[in-house]
């Protein structure tokens, strides 16, 4: 049974927020003040057949935030001076509303029968602009491109495949001079080469800060992509793809190739070729990719450097001189490590129970750490052989790169396979490893004895002196 909402007179003088979902195909309110309220959203139950939203004669003097869901509205003599954000998901604005309401927020979001809304608005006030495209909605890249946005900071689009298929694989460009942000999300099973991204970014959007590109069914192919002012680039896609990105980025400060994994399967199913020319980078994540080789060799101003759930078959870096921090964690398959990173503080490592690290080399080299830094050397291919059951073990805590205790992971390992890893520190070379002797702490989840060292610790005695120690920082 449908049953229209209808409010009119009544004492809201108190109502701060408002969440209306009638069960009926109406919401009308009429010759209505709400003098505080700051939040509303009006939603018939009704969608599909015809639900409208009737405003006529409303004040609401504090409303920032307004949500407007149906398949018609109409609106008149409403005023909202203090609104920002304004969510639209309607399908027909009715002939005699007054536009003039929906020009007063800074944030718009607009879902159906976008062309048709933005020819009737002032935008020249947006600041962030949301739009979904639909099949409606072609000849939008010739339309935006007329708009003033000059004032426009931050623009998302989604190119729904209807509309992608209709319009061909072009992102919409407009003069987006203080564009700081540009969120493209794509619904495609083939959108192979982003059309005009490479030639359009920079001239659009020469202030653009960041650029985030996600790729709901496809896989992207992003190549010689330049841009001088851009600082983070967030690249998402799914899994069992192949990728492609090249590109030169003079001021970059982060880049991100993630994968979306909707079920589990094997590690790094998703290809990646990655040439990155990125001189001040500082931050570099790759997840869920295969590598044959990841090489950085022009990175001297990065430091954090994470890579999970890949399979890589090499990774390589020389040079690093200010990373920091290196995570190699969460399932992945690394063949070969070679990192020569003189300031290094901090290594975590989970690599896969079945990895088969052919080496790990770790070069600490630089000034002396101190007692407050810390460092995680990582142990590898680590499996109890009695049971066959694989274990993933990291280390924890190294005071002074002498100290070394171990957390189990999974609070039950058998024996551990000897690992020999390598750290050099002020040039010289620091062997560890853990024996299959180790005991678990069983209050303190931490393994108390066991280590052995060679060549790292001069005399038996200091290394019996280390173990006796039983320092047991948490993580």
């Amino acid at each position: 049974m449908s049953v229209p909402v209808s409010i009119n007179n009544c004492d809201f003088s108190s109502l701060r927020l408002m969440d209306l979902r009638s069960v009926g195909d109406l919401i009308s309110i009429k010759n209505q003040e709400f003098p505080l309220l700051v939040a509303a959203n009006l939603r018939p139950d009704i969608i599909g057949h015809g639900a409208g939203i009737h405003l006529e004669s409303v004040s609401f003097p504090k409303l920032k935030y307004l949500d407007l869901t149906a398949d018609k509205c109409h609106i008149t003599n409403t005023k909202a001076p203090s609104l920002d954000f304004l969510h639209l998901d309607i399908a027909c604005v009715l002939p005699g509303s007054d536009y003039e309401f929906f020009n007063q927020p800074y944030s718009l979001f607009i879902f159906q029968n976008v062309c048709e809304f933005l020819k009737k608005i002032d935008v020249t006030k947006l600041k962030y602009l949301v739009t979904r495209l639909l099949s409606d909605d072609i000849g939008f890249e010739t339309l935006i491109k007329d708009l003033d946005l000059s004032n426009l900071e931050s623009f998302h689009v989604f190119l729904s495949e209807e509309y992608t298929d209709l319009c061909g694989e072009l992102i919409p460009f407009f003069n987006g001079p203080n564009l700081k942000e540009f969120k493209v999300d794509i619904s495609k099973d083939s959108f192979d080469n982003l059309g005009n991204l490479s030639e359009k970014l920079e001239p659009s959007f020469p202030n653009l800060k960041r650029l985030i590109i996600s790729s709901l069914r496809s896989s992207f192919k992003i190549r010689g992509l330049v841009h001088s002012s851009l600082e983070d680039i967030i690249i998402t896609s799914v899994d069992t793809t192949y990728n492609i990105f090249t590109g030169h980025f003079e001021n970059l400060q982060r880049f991100c190739a993630l994968v979306h994994i909707f079920e589990p399967l094997e590690i790094g199913t998703s290809q990646l070729s990655l040439n990155l020319s990125a001189p001040n980078l500082k931050e570099l994540n790759i997840e869920g990719h295969s590598l044959e080789v990841l090489e950085l060799f022009n990175y001297k101003h990065l430091k954090h450097l994470q890579i999970s759930e890949c399979d890589v078959n090499e990774l390589i870096g020389a040079g690093l001189e200010l990373l920091n921090t290196l995570v190699l964690n969460k399932n992945s398959e690394i063949a070969l490590v070679n990192i020569n990173a003189p300031n290094l503080k901090i290594l975590e490592t989970q690599f896969a129970p079945d990895a088969n690290i052919e080496s790990f080399k770790l070069l600490v080299g630089g000034e002396r750490i101190n007692d407050t830094d810390v460092i995680t050397p990582g142990v590898s291919k680590l499996l109890d052989y009695a049971s066959g059951i694989p274990k993933n073990v990291t280390t924890s805590h190294a005071y002074d790169l002498k100290h070394f205790t171990v957390s189990d992971i999974e609070r039950s390992i058998g024996s551990l396979k000897n690992q020999e890893h390598e750290i050099e520190i002020c040039g010289q070379i620091k062997k560890f490893r853990i024996s299959a002797a180790a005991e678990r702490d069983e209050e303190s989840d931490y393994y108390t004895g066991g280590w052995h060292f060679t060549h790292s610790i001069e005399t038996e005695r200091e290394a019996e002196r280390l173990i006796r120690a039983g320092v047991r920082p948490r993580v």
